[in-house]
């Protein structure tokens, strides 16, 4: 996958968050917190 198509990926996990509710949307936070440390860590390097 292309990084562009990975920060599109995030942007799509972000939008979906309101639409969860109780552990779910615990989990979509998690994913996407997850998805964005990685996208920065191999950003920075």
């Amino acid at each position: 996958m292309s990084r562009s198509n990975e920060w599109d990926a995030a942007h799509r996990l972000a939008g979906e968050i309101p639409t969860c509710t109780g552990p779910a949307k615990h989990r979509a936070i998690s994913a996407l917190l997850a998805k964005l440390l990685d996208l920065l860590r191999t950003g920075a390097s």
